[in-house]
């Protein structure tokens, strides 16, 4: 056995890394729960990597008894590389098995946990992707049909929406929002049966739609994510729960030994019942690791007051005190970009009100190295958006020329939104193609905007709807959209290149003709759709790894589409007309399909392995920035004023229903989200932070966060 001391002196030597009091402090924690804040920089992974090791190493607990969950499988799966490569580093490879570790997010052990133990109520059911739930209740009309109804009600929960004032939301809007609201009831833990006892009709309606929901998915043999943990919470008080916490000797489960849980401040409820409950017995060993002025995920449900409270809930809960950490060393950025961070957070009054940060916090320490006389923090602010993203771009080009940058990966910017539109990232991204600035935005939503995924749509179109017959019926958005597929169709047919598929089209219109009608064909869309794949140019383009994976996610939709159709997509005629396909079909087909396009939007797929691809500036939101780090950081949308979204109103609505209180108003709850996101996107840069913006535009917001002083 290696003694921990020793442990981190060879652990310094494989890193080349030196570990501050605070970080030695959090490792050798020996047992009970531990809170640890952590700061930007400050190097929290590597603390929970090295703690892992000092379980396994020197503490001897098995691998199988260590729980460690982060937010993204990608983190986890970093984690997990850097724990099994120190292990080979310091000669324990033999001796400790890491894949016995349980690594992931929470959501995919819930599901691997309930599967491996063969949880009755879970075993038999299928759990949704995001896509899929969003398809399975487009199909409960009857479901959805409340928020049509009482969506003046709910109408910061559309504030996303371009909803029309004189007809409401359309299916698809108010698809997203039962599964907004659903998604909260689950994760607030709302008492449902005190909910149907309200006085108010809608908060009566609204819990018998959610039971009316949750019944039709245990009909479909379906569960969706927020459901999961519902399960899973119930899963721990029962007897398989029990044999998962408490081990089973005789058929070699070992039992839960350690818990420890990066980015805890974007927890929800329902998630940090659950992580108390796995941490239930004595001694209570629950690490939490996370930085309450990073929480940015209260749009999924995140609730910082996890992390702010975690004091106070080992107190209540366990009357235990959790030893406390505040690792508050940045190894990031410039000194004057850490003075202007910290100043920034500390000097605002939103953030100094009682429980909005976590206690005994203290102020960044910069301890990165990285030194230089020069203005690491400046701003560029044109006349207009275009004016300043020129001046940047002009910037950025003289840098490459003076070899301030030796590859363009190593400026980002980060922005709210990275749509493409006069408002968020089109100047930025007219302005850098202007100076031939290559730059990587796939998570613009703007996938179905490529020519080539339009050419595919609109083939899949033209096919199954001869002469746009049915598509005439369709009004809209959704009649807009698919009409640009037909004319990027249209377009390729003429070509030399569309040759063979336009011969393919036809012959399919001279099939279809000859059919009788109420005839059930032996083909489905999803046949259609790989016909067409396998023909020019499409089929060459399999060979292009970006397109490869474009065209792949085309698939995956129209596969979480027919899963929800009559015959799994089995392709029908009319039942009033030979040679036509089904008016009801392709109606569903435009208007759930292209509907969800529409109203959706699709993100370019990314590369999992490969997030940062070499040689592009990344325009990022800042939401997708965070854990990251760049040489260079542009923060623009710097107009930006705390807005009460459909996040805080709902906190409000659902709080008399739940046993988690939101903290202070939704206006300020909404200032400090903002501050937050400011704060996490200033953080970002190692060399050099600009403020990007229009004269007389920028928000106190973004330049002092002190309450619009």
């Amino acid at each position: 056995m290696l003694s921990p001391d020793n442990l981190l002196v060879k652990l310094e030597k494989v890193t080349d890394k030196k570990y501050s009091d605070d970080q030695r402090t959090a490792i050798l924690h020996g047992t009970g729960p531990l809170w640890i804040t952590a700061g930007p920089g400050s190097g929290k992974s590597e603390v929970l990597v090295a703690r892992t090791l000092k379980l396994m190493i020197c503490d001897e607990v098995p691998p199988g008894s260590i729980i460690l969950t982060t937010f993204t499988e990608k983190a986890a799966d970093n984690l997990s590389n850097r724990i099994a490569s120190y292990l080979e580093d310091l000669q324990f490879a033999d001796s400790v098995d890491v894949t016995d570790l349980r690594t992931g997010t929470l959501h995919g052990l819930c599901n691997a946990i309930m599967r491996e133990h063969r949880y009755p109520e879970y075993i038999d059911l299928e759990l949704l992707d995001e896509n899929s739930h969003l398809f399975f209740l487009y199909n409960q009309e009857d479901i959805t049909k409340f928020f049509k109804e009482n969506w003046k009600h709910f109408e910061p929960v559309f504030s996303g929406f371009p909803v029309s004032r004189e007809y409401g939301p359309n299916r698809w809007q108010t698809t997203g929002a039962a599964v907004f609201m659903y998604d909260r009831i689950t994760e607030f833990r709302v008492d449902i049966e005190l909910m149907k006892k309200n006085a108010q009709k809608v908060v009566k309606g609204l819990a018998e739609s959610y039971d009316l929901y949750q019944q039709r998915l245990r009909d479909n043999y379906r569960c969706d994510f927020s459901t999961l943990q519902q399960y899973f919470r119930r899963f721990l008080d029962s007897r398989h729960g029990a044999e998962f916490l408490d081990g089973d000797p005789e058929r070699q489960r070992l039992p839960v030994k350690h818990i420890l849980v990066d980015e805890f401040q974007d927890t929800n409820p329902i998630q940090e019942d659950i992580y108390f409950r796995m941490a239930a017995s004595k001694p209570h060993n629950l690490a939490v690791v996370g930085d309450d002025d990073q929480a940015l995920y209260r749009f999924r449900g995140g609730t910082v007051d996890s992390l702010v409270n975690f004091g106070d809930r080992c107190a209540r809960e366990w009357k235990s005190t959790p030893g406390r950490v505040n690792l508050h060393e940045n190894r990031r950025s410039h000194p004057d970009i850490v003075t202007w961070f910290n100043n920034y957070v500390f000097d605002s009054p939103t953030m100094s009100r009682p429980k909005v940060r976590a206690p005994g916090k203290r102020k960044m320490v910069a301890k990165s190295g990285v030194t230089g006389k020069y203005p690491s923090v400046c701003a560029i602010l044109g006349e207009g958006l275009e004016d300043a993203a020129d001046s940047l771009a002009a910037l950025l080009k003289e840098f490459e020329k003076r070899r301030l940058v030796s590859s363009w990966e190593e400026v980002a910017i980060l922005l709210r939104s990275t749509k493409e539109s006069p408002w968020n990232a089109g100047p930025f991204v007219k302005a850098l193609r202007s100076k031939k600035i290559p730059y990587y935005n796939p998570r613009n939503r703007g996938l179905h905007e490529d020519p080539v995924i339009q050419q595919l749509l609109g083939a899949l179109v033209v096919t199954l709807d001869e002469d746009l017959e049915t598509l005439k019926a369709v009004k809209g958005r959704v009649a807009s959209e698919v009409y640009k597929w037909i004319r990027a169709y249209q377009i390729l047919a003429k070509s030399a290149e569309g040759k063979a598929l336009a011969k393919y089209v036809e012959k399919s219109h001279g099939i279809i003709k000859k059919v009788k009608a109420k005839t059930l064909l032996n083909t489905t869309v999803m046949d259609v759709l790989y016909r067409i794949l396998s023909l020019p140019p499409f089929r060459d383009l399999k060979e292009d790894l970006n397109y490869a994976t474009r065209l792949a996610m085309i698939t995956d939709l129209i596969d979480s589409f027919t899963a929800f159709t009559e015959g799994y997509g089995l392709l029908r005629t009319s039942s009033s007309e030979d040679g036509r396909l089904s008016f009801r079909f392709l109606m569903k087909l435009y208007y759930e399909f292209s509907g969800f396009i529409q109203t959706q939007g699709l993100n370019d797929p990314e590369d999992p392995e490969d997030l940062i691809p070499k040689g592009f500036v990344q325009i990022m939101t800042v939401h997708q920035a965070k854990g990251l780090e760049f040489p260079i950081v542009v923060v623009g949308s710097l107009k930006d004023k705390p807005e009460v979204s459909g996040d805080n109103w709902t906190e409000d609505f659902l709080a008399p229903f739940s046993a988690r209180k939101p903290n202070g108003t939704a206006l300020e709850r909404a200032q400090q989200d903002l501050i937050r996101r400011f704060y996490v996107a200033y953080s970002r840069a190692k060399h050099l932070l600009i403020l990007c913006g229009k004269k007389g535009s920028v928000s106190p917001w973004a330049l002092e966060g002190s309450d619009g002083h």
